[in-house]
C-alpha cells in the first residue's frame, strides 16, 4: 500500500458534554420500571446502584460470588462489597 488511509479519517473533537448523574428519585424510578418488566433487570440495576458494580461486572457474576451467611459479595475476586450495617443484606421475596 503505497498510502496511509489512516489519514482520510476524520477525527472527533476531544470534548465531550458532561453528564450529570441520577437522582435517588430518578434512579429509584429506573429500578422500579425494570423491575415491572424483569425481575432480573432490577436486581441488576439494584446491584449496580448500591455496589457501583460495572455491566461487565453484573454479567460476570456467578453464585460463588455471593456469600450469604457475611453479607459479601466478590467482584473480579479482588472487589469486596460489603453492606454497611444502616442496609440490611438480608431480603425477604414473594
Amino acid at each position: 500500500m503505497s498510502s496511509n488511509a489512516a489519514r482520510l479519517a476524520t477525527l472527533r473533537s476531544g470534548k465531550v458534554a458532561r453528564r450529570e448523574a441520577m437522582s435517588s428519585n430518578d434512579g429509584r424510578t429506573v429500578i422500579e420500571a425494570a423491575q415491572s418488566l424483569d425481575v432480573a433487570a432490577g436486581l441488576a440495576l439494584r446491584l449496580a446502584a448500591v455496589a457501583g458494580l460495572r455491566r461487565s461486572d453484573l454479567a460476570a457474576l456467578q453464585w460463588t460470588d455471593f456469600d450469604l451467611e457475611t453479607g459479601q459479595l466478590t467482584v473480579d475476586a479482588d472487589t469486596m462489597f460489603e453492606p454497611s450495617p444502616a442496609v440490611s443484606a438480608t431480603r425477604t421475596l414473594q
